[in-house]
Order: structure tokens, then sequence, then C-alpha cells
């Protein structure tokens, strides 16, 4: 071993010593892994988000080298990607509505179709001018 080498270990080794005897973790302190939960996606949920877009690029849309799904299929494509999330998110025990834990994949997808957002229904304001009978005024 080499003088220089040898006198970086022993630095090394009275750095460690220090840093032990004020308590300090040696090199850093390692952060605790969150648990995962409705803001924090795991690593597999995100992986499977991945795996999902990429498989539901179609054949055509691969020819034409585009990296996503076309826009006009962004319903049936985000139903494919949550189906895959939610299936990770049960693999790993993280799911929290239990009551689809048995779902096929074609019951599972209308679930998530019945949860989806749907700009040709109703609105509130609709909603609140046909049962007052007259229109709302504008908030403007």
């Amino acid at each position: 071993m080499s003088s220089r080498a040898s006198v970086s270990a022993q630095s090394f080794a009275r750095l460690r010593k220090s840093l032990k005897k004020w308590q300090v973790p040696f090199p850093f302190p390692i952060p605790p892994r969150p648990k995962p939960n409705p803001t924090n996606l795991s690593l597999p949920q995100i992986y499977a988000s991945a795996v999902a877009l990429s498989t539901a690029t179609s054949t055509p849309e691969l020819n034409d080298v585009h990296l996503y799904p076309e826009l006009d299929r962004i319903r049936a494509v985000s139903v494919i990607v949550a189906r895959a999330v939610i299936r990770a998110a049960q693999a790993e025990g993280l799911d929290r509505e239990k009551s689809i834990c048995g779902f096929s994949d074609a019951q599972l997808d209308e679930w998530i179709r019945g949860k989806m957002y749907d700009p040709n229904q109703e609105n509130g304001v609709e909603k609140a001018e046909r049962v007052r009978g007259e229109p709302v005024k504008s908030l403007l």
C-alpha cells in the first residue's frame, strides 16, 4: 500500500470515528422510504403506467413514428393506464377500494369509465338552472 493511500485511509478512519463519537450517520442519513398514498405512486405503479402507455400505442401510430397514442384516443388510453396502475397497487396490497379486487379486466374497465369525468354530462350550472327553472346569473 502506498503512503498516500495509507494516509487517506487513516484520515477516513479518523473521520468515521469522530462522526461515530457525535452519533452522526455516515456517510449521510438515509431517509425512510415513504409509504405510497394517493399522492405518491410507488415505483411498480409508475413502471406499470409506462408499460401500459407504450403498449396502448397502436401499430399505425408506431409506423408513423409516434411516441404516444393519438389524442383522440385519450379516454380509451386513460382506461388502459388506470387499469395497469390499479393492478400494480393491488399486487402491492396498496389498493384502498377493496370492492374491485375480484373484477375482471372488462369489469374494471367499466368501473374506471364510471369514475372518469365526462365533459358531455350535465354540469352543475345546467342542473341548477333546470331545478330552479330560471337561468343562473353569471359570476362575471
